[in-house]
């Protein structure tokens, strides 16, 4: 399912597929880049990908590992883990693709704190972590 979040610019997806070279993962959400319309007949890419959230529980180790280290070989500038198990938001940043795909920077957000929502490098917002927390 795509929703617009602004005009042309941004596609937000929820559990639709981005296309990688060998597999086609299938984050919570993500931000595309807009219009939709480009997505009506395949699926985003990673150059398209602004930003990625899984949302994990039982499924932690692989967000952590198999899907953090596939995130960052597809250069996607944001990853976000809504990380169930210690109720907080990890979001990694700094991408480095290669031999040995991974993001550079880690932030973690508690249940106090509020995660800035960053687009193509510019704040739109901010959300409180408890409000993405069972």
């Amino acid at each position: 399912m795509l929703q617009i979040i602004d005009e042309a610019d941004w596609v937000l997806s929820a559990g639709g597929p981005i296309t990688f070279r060998d597999s086609e993962p299938e984050p919570s959400c993500a931000i595309f880049q807009g219009p939709d319309d480009a997505y009506t007949k395949r699926h985003p890419r990673p150059n398209e990908t602004v930003l990625v959230v899984e949302v994990a529980d039982v499924t932690i180790e692989r967000a952590q590992g198999f899907k953090r280290a596939l995130y960052a070989s597809g250069r996607i500038p944001v990853y976000w883990i809504v990380n169930l198990i210690n109720c907080r938001v990890e979001v990694y940043t700094e991408p480095r693709g290669g031999k040995n795909p991974a993001y550079k920077k880690q932030t973690n957000y508690g249940p106090d704190d509020a995660v800035p929502i960053v687009v193509a490098g510019k704040e739109l917002g901010r959300i409180a972590v408890k409000e993405l927390l069972p």
